[in-house]
């Protein structure tokens, strides 16, 4: 529902550049294409959901929490 096709643990996604290859499972690749900006419809799932994935710095920039953008580049299965 949110456009999340694979979730991730102890990987700082947001921190691997554009570009960056991941493997998943044993065949499959994708490659990191951006920064995936949250939408409103988020709190519609949960409410505070955008909140919790959104922030803003010190001088008022934007933080992002979480998602990234990528597209396969080889298909595979997951397991």
């Amino acid at each position: 529902m949110m456009g999340e096709n694979v979730s991730t643990v102890d990987i700082d996604l947001l921190s691997l550049p554009k570009g960056t290859l991941l493997k998943i499972g044993a065949d499959a690749v994708v490659e990191i294409t951006g920064l995936r900006n949250p939408c409103a419809q988020l709190d519609g799932l949960i409410p505070g959901l955008m909140k919790a994935v959104l922030d803003r710095d010190a001088n008022g920039e934007l933080i992002r929490k979480a998602g990234v953008m990528s597209a396969v580049i080889s298909g595979g299965d997951f397991g």
